[in-house]
């Protein structure tokens, strides 16, 4: 009778130790999908806004790397141009293939470290861009845009290798978003670049006015990087003080526009810091939910082991240690994979 009630005690600690790691499991996959959820929705497409700022010194770099590009690849881009099949489309993406095609072949051949990831950030942007112009809502989507990238690399122009974590699909609404801050310092360098006093001020109000305009999106968390973008935009011109202050009303509109923007109607100071990640709901409101019943299970265990510890001491130490070692593999490989990701974009931050 003893023997019979110690096994089946024996076989509820089994059972419990892997409900046990389960719920470690089922803890640390819902957390790994929050993080790199998030740098996947959040830090690349920062990186893109930062980028911006010298979109003109990119585009020009780009431009003279690849002036030769009508007379090479012809082949090759006969071959990927086929991955648009309706239509025509194929046609329309001849040209910027040969382009693109040029620029990936010196990024291989060349020594260009320092400037790559920018390097690389632009170009996918100006792949995005290639096909958002087809305007075939067939094309805009990750799953099409891995299989351009692979036809790319089928045909000798590794982006993958070259670029690393650097080629990603552009949703349409960041892409949007990029669109707006790559306008507004575009107008900026127009201002910067005109001489005539009237005209000079006026490039400058259109470009503080879609600072504003964009500005009344930012409240709280909302849009936090984008709102970043806009912020460093105002610095930025601060650097150019002595060229502003020629047109000291729009100067006025701006300064005006950045106190306005300090809080929100309740006074509540707006934060263009990142979101936590434990705020991030992936899944309709789910999310949160789920870590507060896996954390809580968790809370209940160790005192639930503790019992049972009391019956056969040996057994569950034998399985703690196992327990134990699993976490730290499992959280081990959790830091490798972020710190992998990370330094890609640890060059924003500096």
């Amino acid at each position: 009778m003893i023997y019979e009630a110690k096994n089946k005690i024996h076989l509820f600690v089994i059972i419990y130790n892997y409900y046990y790691i389960y719920i470690i499991l089922y803890f640390k996959m819902i957390y790994e999908r929050n993080i790199f959820q998030y740098l996947h929705d959040n830090i690349f497409p920062f990186s893109c806004y930062e980028l911006v700022r010298s979109f003109n010194k990119y585009n020009d770099y780009y431009e003279q790397n690849t002036k030769n590009y009508k007379s090479t690849n012809v082949n090759k881009c006969n071959n990927i141009k086929n991955t648009f099949d309706q239509g025509n489309d194929d046609g329309k993406f001849f040209y910027p293939c040969l382009q693109i095609a040029s620029f990936i072949k010196h990024l291989q051949e060349k020594d260009v470290t320092h400037d790559r990831n920018e390097y690389c950030l632009f170009l996918n942007y100006i792949i995005n861009s290639e096909i958002k112009k087809i305007k075939n809502p067939h094309y805009e989507n990750p799953e099409y845009y891995t299989k351009l990238i692979n036809a790319y690399n089928t045909n000798g122009f590794s982006l993958k290798n070259v670029c690393e974590q650097n080629s990603e699909y552009i949703s349409k609404d960041i892409f949007d978003k990029i669109g707006i801050i790559k306008n507004i310092y575009s107008n900026f360098q127009n201002f910067l670049n005109i001489d005539d006093l009237s005209k000079k001020c006026q490039k400058f109000s259109e470009c503080v006015q879609l600072y504003k305009n964009n500005m009344q999106s930012c409240d709280g968390h909302n849009n936090a990087f984008f709102c970043s973008a806009l912020e460093n935009f105002k610095i930025y011109s601060s650097s150019h003080n002595t060229v502003t202050i020629s047109c000291p009303k729009e100067r006025g509109l701006l300064l005006s526009s950045t106190q306005e923007n300090s809080s929100d109607a309740d006074g509540l100071s707006v934060s263009f810091e990142p979101p936590d990640t434990d705020e991030i709901d992936l899944d309709s409101g789910s999310t949160r939910n789920n870590l507060s019943i896996a954390f809580s299970i968790l809370l209940v265990i160790p005192s639930t082991m503790f019992i049972i510890y009391r019956v056969n001491n040996n057994y569950i130490l034998m399985r703690k240690n196992y327990i134990s070692i699993y976490e730290y593999t499992c959280l081990n490989k959790y830091r490798t994979k972020i710190n992998m990701h990370l330094n890609t974009y640890m060059y924003f931050f500096e």
